[in-house]
């Protein structure tokens, strides 16, 4: 859980960086300094193959105020969903096969870090806003994954994206999105009741 955490803690700190620095400026509206996403009004879908079958995660985003900077996809939810997707992708069986399609990232597989399964694995992502990272962890096996950030942006961004893929995940998966504000007990000790209710999940990232 610790990558993931400490991974999500820089990506909050580069969103209000960001925030404080379009507030400097006039500006009209919210757009996120991304290369990938370059607005914040367009649904975008992740695509990825596992095991043969190509799968898809669509996550809607939103430039309201209200929600921002939660309510946009960020890059770094993209590069660490595509990074969840070849951390246990099988290495080319030929060097002929090398470079072709998804790629395979060997080097980051140290012990201890990553899972060597998705299955019933336990993830807990810190600012999820959108949810893309999270639901792409369900997406590949996890157990539970919880989804995790201020109340505006877990009801009016992350629950409909989360309704919006729920077709996405396997029977006996639980994927929950629920406010987490860092400091307040009620949140902390909500989230602490699920995952001691999961005790039978058996490992978390």
């Amino acid at each position: 859980m610790k990558v993931l955490q400490h991974i999500w803690s820089l990506e909050l700190i580069h969103r209000r960086n960001k925030k404080h620095d379009s507030m400097t400026v006039v500006t009209t509206s919210n757009k996120p300094n991304n290369h990938i996403v370059k607005d914040a009004t367009t649904p975008y879908t992740f695509q990825y193959t596992q095991y043969g079958v190509q799968k898809t995660i669509t996550v809607n985003q939103t430039a309201e105020e209200e929600t921002w900077p939660g309510g946009a996809l960020w890059d770094i939810g993209i590069l660490l969903a595509k990074v969840l997707v070849m951390v246990n992708k099988p290495p080319p069986t030929n060097v002929s096969s090398r470079g072709k399609g998804e790629k395979h990232v060997s080097r980051i597989r140290a012990p201890g870090i990553w899972p060597t399964s998705w299955k019933d694995a336990t993830i807990l992502e810190l600012g999820c806003g959108v949810g893309l990272t999270g639901m792409v962890g369900a997406q590949l096996g996890a157990k539970l994954t919880v989804l995790t950030d201020l109340e505006v942006v877990i009801d009016r961004v992350t629950k409909p994206n989360l309704e919006l893929n729920k077709k996405s995940f396997g029977k006996g998966q639980s994927v929950i999105a629920t406010p987490l504000c860092w400091g307040t007990e009620r949140d902390e000790s909500y989230c602490r009741d699920i995952f001691q209710s999961n005790t039978n999940t058996s490992r978390g990232i």
